[in-house]
This record gives structure tokens, sequence and C-alpha cells, in this order.
């Protein structure tokens, strides 16, 4: 005789994701919500009691504003940054004929911007409020934005050397543009000059310069028109670079920073701004990619702290101060990083 088998009762349908929000935590939720959120177990029944067939969203919100949960997540981004500042590397190691190459491809992208009277603010500054044509009031409060930018520097430099006499100083403004922070120097020091990669920012820096009645013989300016760039003898008490190396590929940023160092005279500061730390993906730099978007595009690269480190070192520099800053943008991670280079021993 041929058994019938028994038909099953029907399971219940399950419940999707939104119906469960919508519905009450049981014991099992609170206990997977503590693992998920706080990387532990319940502390007690009574924690879980308090918990258990509430309002979903109700129970969630009061883990995500708890201190134990908002420090877990502190401790999680220190690791993560910790990793991404040893882990990260970026290709610095190019034949000199690539090195040319990449100094002349980022060249050619700086002569092309700001190169009107409605772009040369915002070329430096990418704010929408720089964009377009200026009044006189409002060209002053950009460059009011270079005086801000200065007492920056000179609280940097006090930090590590609080006798600097800024009148007393010979002064390198590496990228200066069109003289945004520049302009606060001349007659202020015993000499200061802007180097940049931009004629045309240095030409619209002698038209503004100008415009403020300031004399031609009292400062100085020089076009980046080559590799060779510092001169044969140090001479700058003080060099800075603000907002200008991470828009160079990370080879170049390397010369750069062994240029920034060779102009420094014994006992000089150097105070560069430069992002370390990726913090969305990895560099992205490779040569072959950096010729196909340079032109149409400005790019963001951070540079290894150790490898600035060993560049100064090789230079007779040691790093005296540093601070995490957020300058640049999200994905990258800036740092002030102050320099000074060794005094001869007697």
């Amino acid at each position: 005789m041929t058994s019938i088998p028994r038909r099953s009762a029907p399971r219940p349908p399950r419940k999707s994701v939104i119906d469960r929000i919508r519905g009450r935590v049981s014991p099992q939720d609170v206990a997977r919500l503590y693992r998920l959120l706080l990387d532990r177990d319940p502390e007690s029944d009574f924690a879980m009691s308090e918990k258990v067939h509430r309002d979903w969203l109700d129970v969630i919100e009061e883990f995500v504003v708890s201190t134990e949960y908002r420090q877990a997540q502190r401790r999680t981004a220190a690791r993560e940054l910790s990793t991404r500042a040893v882990e990260f590397d970026a290709p610095l190691q190019v034949t000199d004929p690539e090195l040319r190459e990449l100094f002349e491809e980022t060249r050619s992208h700086w002569l092309s911007v700001g190169t009107s009277e409605e772009t040369v603010d915002w070329s430096v500054l990418t704010s929408d409020q720089y964009l377009g044509r200026k009044s006189s009031a409002e060209v002053v409060d950009f460059y009011r934005t270079g005086a801000e930018h200065l007492d920056l520097v000179l609280d940097l430099v006090k930090r590590v050397r609080p006798s600097f006499r800024l009148q007393d100083a010979r002064v390198l403004d590496f990228g200066c543009g069109v003289g945004r922070v520049l302009r606060h120097l001349v007659e202020t020091t015993a000499w200061s000059e802007g180097w940049d990669f931009s004629t045309t920012h240095l030409e619209w820096l002698l038209r503004r310069f100008a415009e403020f009645d300031i004399p031609a013989d009292s400062f100085g300016i020089r076009a980046l028109d080559s590799l060779d760039i510092a001169e044969p003898d140090p001479r700058f008490d003080l060099s800075f670079s603000l907002l200008t190396l991470q828009h160079n590929p990370p080879p170049l940023i390397a010369h750069l920073l062994r240029e920034i160092f060779r102009s420094l005279t014994p006992g000089g500061i150097a105070v560069l701004h430069i992002p370390t730390v990726p913090l969305v993906g990895g560099n992205g730099f490779s040569i072959a990619g950096y010729k196909e978007t340079h032109a149409t595009e400005l790019g963001l690269y951070a540079f290894p702290r150790e490898a600035v480190l060993d560049i100064a070192d090789r230079h007779g520099a040691q790093l005296r101060w540093s601070r995490y800053a957020d300058w640049t943008s999200p994905a990258v991670l800036d740092e002030f990083l102050v320099f000074s280079r060794e005094e001869p021993t007697p």
C-alpha cells in the first residue's frame, strides 16, 4: 500500500528588510546590532530587555548616537588612516627625459589657465566667487586672502624659530601665482621673490602690483621655464609653498622639493603644504594616464610623507613641526611641514 506523503504547512512569507525595519526588534536582532555596531555582545540581560520589542529605527538611532559607537568609529577611522599613511607609496623614479616631459606637460597646463580677467583669480582659488570681472574692491578682497595665508606661514615659522624676524629675511614664495601672498611680503622683508610656472600669472602679478603702486624694483619674480630651478648659491632664509605642490605629478613634486630645499641658506626654514595621505583610492598616477588627462583637468596628487623626509634629509634639512589640515579636497589629507636646514658646524 502506497503511503501518501504529508503535505507540510506552508511557511509564512519572509519579511523584507523594509518590513523588518517597520516592525519591532526581537532579542536576536538586538544581539546582532550589538555585534554589528559595537563589535561586542550585550553587557547584560537588562540592557537587552530595554531594546526588545521597540521600534527598529528608534533602537538603531540609540546605538549610532551613543558615545561608545562614536568612539568606535573614530578608532576605526584612525586605524584606517594609519594604515593608508604607512602603506601609501607613489612612483617617483623616472628617467631624465620622462621628468622633462612631465615638467613641460605640467607647465603647458598652467600656461593655459587664468588667461582672462574673468578666470585669472579663479585659477588660483577655485571658488565661484572669483569668476567673472571684478571691481577694484573685489580685487583687494581677493588679495586680502593672501594676508591670512601669510599669517599662517609666519605662525608655523615662529613655532620652530621664535626669534625669526621677517624684516631681516630673504623670502621665497614658491608657486606665487598672481602674487596673492607675495603682495604682503613686499617692503616688509629684506627681500622677497615669487617663482611660478605660469608666465600668464606673473604678467597679471605685475599688472596688479602696478595698480597697487608697488615699485617694480622692490620684489623679484621668476618664471620657471626649465627643470634647473634653484640658484647655485642658496640665498633664502624662508621658502614656502602653499596650494601648489599637489597639482604636480609625484616625480615632479620630488624634483621641486629638492629645489626648494636647495634654495635655503644654512639655518633657513621651509614651510610646505602638501597632501601626504590619499583618503579615497590610491594615488592613481601613471605617466601614460597623466598625458591623457592633464590638458583637460587639474590633477591632485598626494606625496608620501617618508619621501618628503628623505629628500629633506639628503639636503641637510630636518622636520621641526607638522600638523594636518583640510585645505584641499576630501580625497586627500594635507599636512603643513616645517623644516630647517642645518647650520654649518663651526
